[in-house]
């Protein structure tokens, strides 16, 4: 939620320098600081009316500032706001929700690239707050291949010993943005379970960002869970594409690995001002290794999910299509727990 004032201030942020991956994470951190001074009351308001408890706050590795900024960012927003709380155990979100209140963890997709010493620099991260680590994002690093790759060989070395440091630390290892070829091989290598933390079905609809079955009943396979995105380019080419989509994916996954393995893995909308998503994402999806149209239009929502106050409808939808109350406090929550409680340390 952006009101005039913030809007005009990041607008600003982005003529100055129109780094749109800093631009985003300034306006991922923004709302918060201003809701710690109380001058942004509305920050608040959006997480107690979507009804989430826990949510997750994006850190960069890639470079010692954009660690150190967004590592802090957490845990400003975290000191200085009395209802929300850094999660660093599945304990610590189950008190939160206990306690009416929210909880953040942090997670990096690395969509800057992985540092010069990732391996090295997990210890301290995830001592720092961090509890999911993507392999990669969508280009070919070190690590292994990202899904927009057109050739995928794989997790490296490289990336056997970084996912072993992860399962050392008690970091999950997300495969979200990974390519087929490396997905796979995470999951073989890995002692824990693996997560792919928001995509779709590749079955129900060709994309880079979704997955096939083979990928999804791997990571099943490792006792973790897939969440499903609301980003309607993910899912369909269907421009008025609704809630339905999104429901029809969850379905197909729950079929193919059980409803134990899916969760909701929204990712969007994103999170700046409408009137700077065409310019400011497109260059990011540029940067980011998106190829040609897997980002059709950074304005575009899906019908029933225009923000995060639209989350009831995702329980509205899944008691729709006949899931128990059970399966539903299993899709969204209860299975990232087990995931959180077995992994994290």
């Amino acid at each position: 939620s952006f009101d005039a004032e913030l809007e005009a201030e990041l607008q600003r942020r982005w003529r100055r320098s129109p780094d749109a991956l800093r631009v985003s994470l300034a306006a991922m951190a923004r709302p918060a600081e201003l809701a710690a001074e109380g001058r942004y009351p509305a920050y608040e308001e959006v997480w107690r009316e979507s009804g989430v408890t826990a949510g997750t706050r994006q850190i960069e590795l890639a470079e010692l500032d954009l660690a150190l900024s967004t590592l802090g960012a957490l845990r400003a927003q975290c000191d200085r706001l009395p209802w929300l709380e850094q999660a660093r155990t599945a304990e610590d979100i189950r008190a939160a929700k206990r306690a009416g209140g929210h909880a953040a963890f942090g997670s990096t997709q690395l969509i800057a690239g992985p540092g010069a010493d990732l391996i090295g620099a997990v210890p301290d991260a995830q001592a720092l707050g961090l509890r999911m680590l993507q392999l990669t994002y969508n280009t070919m690093t070190v690590v292994g291949s990202g899904c927009a790759e057109p050739r995928d060989p794989g997790l490296s070395a490289y990336g056997a010993r970084l996912v072993g440091a992860l399962n050392e630390a008690g970091v999950i290892v997300d495969t979200g943005h990974c390519g087929h070829r490396t997905t796979l091989d995470a999951c073989e290598v890995s002692e824990a379970p693996v997560v792919a933390s928001h995509c779709g079905a590749k079955a129900l609809y060709e994309h880079v960002r979704t997955k096939t079955d083979e990928e999804l009943e791997a990571i099943a396979a490792t006792g973790g869970v897939i969440g499903v995105v609301v980003v309607p380019f993910f899912l369909s080419s269907d421009p008025g594409a609704d809630m339905h989509v999104f429901l029809d994916h969850l379905e197909h996954i729950v079929r193919r690995v059980g409803v134990e393995h899916v969760a909701v893995g929204t990712d969007w909308p994103y999170p700046l001002p409408k009137s700077m998503l065409d310019e400011c994402v497109g260059s990011f999806a540029e940067e980011g290794g998106f190829e040609q149209g897997a980002v059709a239009s950074p304005t575009q929502n899906l019908v029933g999910f225009d923000d995060y106050r639209d989350f009831p409808n995702v329980t509205r939808g899944l008691v729709q299509r006949g899931f128990d109350d059970v399966e539903i406090l299993a899709l969204l929550g209860e299975n990232a727990l087990r995931v959180f409680e077995q992994v994290w340390k």
